[in-house]
């Protein structure tokens, strides 16, 4: 009697590389904004969108791009 080949697993295979890469920021660029000064501006932003979790890059980055803008044009 032959034999029958194994079943194929139901579970996918998890892929050896991430599903996206977030880019490294370059921080010789990056604006000199302290620490502080940014997490209130992130902490303002995820407030005012409703206090929803999980964008808090979002917030962060936005909140540096805002304060790096407004840093550069003098304000």
């Amino acid at each position: 009697m032959a034999s029958r080949p194994p079943k194929s697993s139901p579970v996918a295979p998890v892929p050896s590389t991430p599903a996206f890469v977030v880019p490294a920021p370059n921080l010789a660029e990056a604006p000199s904004i302290p620490h502080e000064v940014i997490a209130a501006r992130a902490y303002e932003k995820f407030v005012a969108r409703g206090g929803e979790h999980g964008l808090d890059v979002d917030d962060w980055t936005a909140a540096v791009d805002e304060l790096g803008s407004r840093q550069r044009r003098g304000f």
